[in-house]
């Protein structure tokens, strides 16, 4: 009897072992392995509340079991290799201002202005502009702006619809130069500069058709149009077709979060975003880039809570409130968020990060009219401790 206890005993401890390595402890309770392998599975499994959809592809989220904390600074750019690579005219001035050093280069025909950020601290300032850059050849930002938004991601457009960036084609050509081309020449161009390493996250080709459609329509939309502007006959050619290219900073192949938290300075606690776009043409390029991280030390991988563990934190959130109108959670992603800790460094976490557009009537009050709008937010995880991270002017 003794000799077919034992190895039963030795069976049922063999189980128990193998069960334990195959969870992970997520605060006070235990999640299967399993739960990182197939969030699409899971969701058909949650009772989502009422007027709350689902609208992004699960299968398209990168499954991450475990990431590091890194304590990071403030990328330093090299002014020397900064200013070799981008100035081409000559330098006709510099100074020190809030942001960092200024400087203006070239003639009449060709005009360069280059800001390298220190975040003000040549000037005993803190301006919370910081790691990174703001160069313009040419390219005239004032006017472009009448036609497309530079904010990352899903922007709210909705009372200036002759800015939606969605209304451009992606990956195409355009006359002056091939998309691949062009990409490949900027991409270039940021690692001669000494950016870190970028991936592309969004791409748009601003075409000539789509450009007058977008003025048009800001015309009709009320605004008023600088009097340098009003007189020029020719205010669009296909000399302006752009590419507009935005990318993130990536570190262990995790992408940094960009979309825009907050402005000004941040707190300690608060949460940061790191924004890079760059506008190129064929007379000339934008470049504008700040909140870029440079590593200092490295923890341990951490374990992280799964998809499905975050996503059902989100659906708790929202189960808690009436939602009288539609809200979507249109995209689910794992990035770095920058948490600043002390004066000058920072952590990135990992974190489970939902954007959720919240769909809303409005009426036009001259002729009655109602129309649907989407607003954007996002609502973002912890990816180790499973808290929800906010940004400073967000609602508790």
């Amino acid at each position: 009897m003794k000799n077919i206890l034992m190895p039963l005993l030795f069976l049922v401890l063999l189980i128990f072992t193998t069960a334990c390595e195959d969870t992970k402890k997520e605060g006070n309770t235990i999640e299967k392995g399993s739960e990182y392998a197939n969030l699409e599975t899971a969701l058909r499994s949650m009772e989502l509340p009422d007027n709350f959809l689902i609208d992004f592809d699960p299968n398209e989220v990168q499954i991450v079991e475990a990431a590091k904390i890194h304590t990071t600074s403030f990328l330093e750019m090299d002014e020397k290799k900064v200013k070799k690579e981008l100035i081409q005219g000559e330098i006709i001035s510099t100074e020190n201002n809030a942001h960092g050093l200024w400087i203006e280069a070239g003639d009449k025909e060709y005009k360069e202005y280059l800001t390298i950020y220190d975040g003000g601290e040549a000037l005993g300032v803190d301006s919370g502009v910081n790691g990174g850059i703001y160069y313009s050849a040419v390219i005239d930002w004032n006017k472009l702006s009448m036609v497309v938004s530079t904010d990352p991601g899903f922007s709210d457009n909705n009372g200036e619809p002759y800015k939606e960036k969605n209304d451009y084609q992606s990956f195409v050509n355009l006359s002056f130069k091939n998309y691949s081309e062009a990409l490949t020449e900027v991409e270039e161009l940021l690692s001669s500069i000494g950016f870190p390493d970028l991936e592309i996250a969004e791409a748009y080709s601003l075409d000539l058709d789509t450009i007058l459609e977008h003025y048009n329509l800001y015309i009709d939309s009320g605004n008023s149009v600088d009097e340098e502007y009003i007189d020029d006959e020719e205010l669009w050619s296909v000399d302006d077709e752009s590419y507009l290219f935005f990318f993130r900073q990536t570190v262990d192949d995790i992408p940094l979060v960009n979309i825009n938290w907050q402005e000004g300075v941040r707190a300690t606690g608060e949460a940061t975003e790191t924004s890079i776009s760059v506008i190129y043409s064929k007379e000339g390029m934008i470049i504008s880039a700040d909140g870029l991280f440079n590593v200092l030390e490295s923890g341990k991988k951490e374990p992280l809570i799964s998809g499905t563990s975050a996503l059902k934190k989100l659906l708790d959130f929202y189960s808690g409130y009436i939602l009288e109108e539609e809200t979507k959670v249109f995209s689910m992603e794992l990035c770095y968020v920058g948490i600043l800790r002390s004066d000058k460094n920072y952590e990135l976490v990992p974190a489970w990060v939902f954007g959720i557009a919240k769909t809303s009537e409005r009426t036009d009050p001259e002729n009655g009219t109602k129309d649907s709008y989407d607003s954007y937010s996002y609502y973002v995880i912890n990816a180790i401790t499973g808290e929800r991270i906010r940004k400073a002017s967000e609602e508790q």
